[in-house]
């Protein structure tokens, strides 16, 4: 009888986090001084990459559905605009990877 006690507490706690972390996840990313903190960091990594600047002024989420980027702003090799989007929404759910990359050529 313990044995069968003890297997529902651990399922019902594996239940929990099951449903609980990806709330906590969400509520985590939602918070603007983490926003910013990822954006600048991706920012960084790819203008590293790229070997040029590449700027986010602010990124937003919705709940699986969206990824809003604000004045995406990415320079050329001569330090000039390659592209300037004010505003860039992207549905993580609707792409489909087959192989990505992320390079420039020249």
């Amino acid at each position: 009888m313990k044995k069968k006690s003890i297997f529902k507490k651990i399922l019902a706690g594996i239940l929990i986090f099951i449903i609980f972390l990806p709330v906590m996840l969400y509520v985590f990313f939602q918070i603007p001084v983490v926003q910013t903190y990822l954006t600048k960091k991706v920012s960084e990594i790819i203008s590293k990459q790229l070997n040029t600047r590449v700027t986010v002024q602010k990124v937003s989420y919705t709940f699986l559905n969206d990824i809003i980027i604000r004045d995406l702003y990415v320079e050329d090799y001569r330090e000039d605009t390659l592209f300037f989007i004010s505003k860039l929404t992207v549905r993580p759910l609707k792409l489909k990877f087959k192989k990505m990359s992320l390079g420039c050529t020249e």
